[in-house]
């Protein structure tokens, strides 16, 4: 019996209309799998052994493929490095120029320093050996105006302050 004489024979449904029920089973199908994925639950973790071991074999073969855009992304990054460099240097040798005039008036006011300590004598070598110390103040005390002064050290002494 030949295939062409069946009762559905006449039966023809447009191919636009065979695309469209195909494609809202499949959207139909993945809601179910949504809404049926249950990777918090308890009852979920029968699932969660096939997953570990379908990602175990599936991360190295990802990360070889993910190989190449890595690569291809950092290539992308040196090129544009290259070319964010000579902008920058176009901008840093702007920001030279404003700057010269400010360096040549610090080295003539550096000049005028040392010519006005050389005609007053003064001496600045070797420098002053600095400390810090934090003052704590008594007025009400026993002593009259005494203060306290905490050095850096740790150690306290008592001096009146006039």
């Amino acid at each position: 019996m030949a295939f062409r004489g069946g009762p559905f024979d006449g039966l023809k449904t447009p191919l636009t209309w065979l695309a469209g029920i195909v494609a809202v089973g499949v959207i139909a199908v993945a809601i179910v799998m949504l809404v049926a994925d249950r990777r918090g639950d308890a009852e979920g973790e029968t699932y969660a052994n096939t997953r570990q071991g379908f990602d175990a074999v599936a991360g190295p073969v990802n990360g070889i493929f993910a190989a190449p855009v890595r690569w291809a992304g950092s290539i992308s990054d040196y090129i544009g490095d290259y070319f964010f460099a000579v902008s920058e240097n176009r901008k840093l040798k702007k920001q030279l120029e404003e700057l010269q005039p400010w360096r040549d008036q610090a080295i003539a006011l550096k000049n005028v320093n040392a010519r006005y300590e050389a005609m007053l004598g003064l001496r600045t070598e070797p420098p002053v050996e600095l400390r810090t110390a934090r003052s704590i103040s008594d007025r009400e005390g026993p002593l009259p105006d005494p203060a306290c002064w905490m050095s850096a050290r740790g150690r306290a002494s008592r001096s009146e302050i006039r």
